[in-house]
């Protein structure tokens, strides 16, 4: 299962995201994480399950509100679904 949340608002591009990704780390069957910028910053984590994306999802969020206390972020939208392609 693949969680996409976009955050987009006042994210600087020195942002570390040390503590979210090590959060993200610990969760059971936690496979990957990535984040990209192409206009709005957005991030994909991928778990061997939708519990764990949920998990990873529920962190992430903890982490922004610890962390980003006065940057200005729209609520994520976060799409699942299963990989069907891998190489």
């Amino acid at each position: 299962m693949i969680p996409v949340p976009s955050l987009v608002g006042g994210i600087s591009s020195g942002l570390s995201v040390t503590g979210e990704s090590e959060a993200s780390c610990g969760v059971p069957g936690f496979v990957a994480y990535y984040a990209t910028r192409a206009g709005a910053l957005t991030s994909v984590t991928v778990c061997e399950t939708q519990a764990g994306t949920q998990e990873s999802t529920r962190r992430a969020s903890d982490w922004v509100k610890q962390n980003l206390t006065g940057a200005s972020i729209a609520a994520p939208q976060i799409t699942e679904g299963e990989t069907f392609v891998q190489f």
